[in-house]
């Protein structure tokens, strides 16, 4: 993730609504390479006019919050 206030933010708002998953659409493949570099994993779409999209479990984002906090 770019940092650790932007990876809080997102663990800090996924525990308040209930989410699982943080989805991102890549918007090249550099992105994409980017996104999997930091944990996201593919969603397999057939159609090519689709972006890229990836996803992280909220769990694994709280996780690493937590490691980066400790220390």
């Amino acid at each position: 993730m770019k940092g650790s206030l932007d990876s809080e933010r997102v663990a800090d708002a996924a525990q308040m609504a209930a989410g699982r998953l943080l989805m991102v659409d890549a918007i090249d493949d550099s992105a994409a390479g980017f996104y999997r570099a930091h944990g996201f994993k593919d969603i397999r779409r057939e159609d090519p006019e689709r972006p890229q999209r990836l996803y992280r479990r909220i769990s694994d984002v709280i996780a690493d919050v937590e490691e980066l906090r400790a220390g």
